[in-house]
């Protein structure tokens, strides 16, 4: 994703006003399916969206509540950014799954919540 992509999606939050950052988490993908609550710091309780990039390697994901394998899944290259802004996605975050496609990937997570709800 360039920067112009990342720069129109920080353009959607700003437009946005009840929407603030809530806060910034890391997680680690490996051979083993992970979903938020593995991050640290954890899935947030007054989180409604996310941004979520990928670092390392390739990692796939599902949000329909099975896990993904390195094989079944969405795939995310490195550098990919994964957007759940402009709506509740609070269902989604609480469902979503991760696992590495080879290597180890790491996300970078951050979180957004609905500033008049606290």
């Amino acid at each position: 994703m360039s920067d112009r992509d990342i720069s129109e999606i920080w353009g959607q939050l700003q437009s946005m006003s009840r929407v603030v950052t809530s806060d910034y988490a890391s997680l680690a993908v490996s051979s083993a399916a992970v979903d938020l609550s593995n991050a640290t710091p954890a899935l947030p309780a007054n989180a409604i969206g996310a941004l979520i990039t990928v670092e390392g390697d390739q990692v796939r994901f599902r949000s329909d509540g099975t896990a993904p394998t390195s094989a079944e899944g969405h795939l995310l290259n490195v550098d990919d950014v994964l957007s759940f802004v402009g709506a509740n996605f609070r269902e989604v975050l609480e469902t979503i799954q991760f696992i590495r496609v080879t290597g180890d990937a790491t996300l970078r997570i951050t979180y957004f919540k609905d500033s008049e709800v606290g």
